[in-house]
């Protein structure tokens, strides 16, 4: 009941504020509560990887040291940042198995997977982390890691200076937003990233790199 000390106009607009603010509160909650609705069910968006600098050292095939031999050997030392991002405003996404990269010159993977996010590992809403991925191995049998074809490219991209390389991320994930929505949904990820490189020259001299967007792929493309 209001004060009996405070006069009747006075009592009717501290009556009429209190009821403007229950009423303004009323709305807030109600818009929070639509806001988190729209953010909850709004479409889910897959990660977006790209390829933000990239630098190839090593890139070579030659004759061993025994002449008497004709056996060639294979010599490759590269090394890629790569970004992931979850472009998500609500969604956290959660990675149920390992995101894995693998590099690959004419369809020949040269390098065992290399594991570029554990499973278990999250990205919040709108972040973006940055991962290094080095990729290298010294006068292997060219014979077993190209193959006659990847070779035959080899020496014709040798001759212009530019080789076409790919990385490709294979991985599975799920979106966790408000109140555990969408924990059952997950998604099986591939992503192929291009890249054309010279071979950088000797030292620390910086090779300018044009950031490469990299697309959605089938899964099946990656290799193990």
């Amino acid at each position: 009941m209001p004060c009996s000390c405070l006069s009747r106009s006075t009592q009717k607009r501290v009556v009429r504020c209190l009821n403007y603010s229950l009423v303004l509160l009323l709305i807030l909650a109600a818009a929070g509560g639509i806001l988190a609705l729209i953010l909850a069910f709004a479409p889910v968006h897959q990660i977006e990887v790209t390829v933000e600098d990239a630098r190839l050292n090593t890139f070579s095939l030659a004759a061993p040291n025994d002449s008497s031999s004709s056996s060639l050997f294979f010599s490759y030392n590269i090394a890629a940042a790569v970004a992931v991002r979850n472009p998500n405003w609500a969604m956290t996404i959660q990675h149920t198995e390992p995101l894995v990269a693998s590099v690959v010159f004419h369809g020949r993977r040269l390098h065992d997977a290399a594991v570029v996010a554990g499973a278990g590992s999250k990205h919040r809403p709108r972040e973006t982390r940055l991962h290094r991925i080095m990729a290298a191995r010294e006068r292997v049998s060219a014979a077993i890691l190209l193959g006659d074809a990847a070779a035959e490219e080899f020496r014709k991209e040798n001759a212009t200076g530019v080789f076409d390389l790919e990385v490709l991320f294979s991985g599975e994930i799920k979106y966790l937003g408000f109140a555990g929505v969408f924990a059952d949904k997950k998604d099986k990820l591939g992503f192929t990233c291009p890249l054309s490189l010279q071979l950088a020259p000797p030292g620390d001299e910086v090779v300018v790199f044009r950031e490469v967007g990299c697309r959605p792929d089938k899964r099946e493309r990656i290799y193990y």
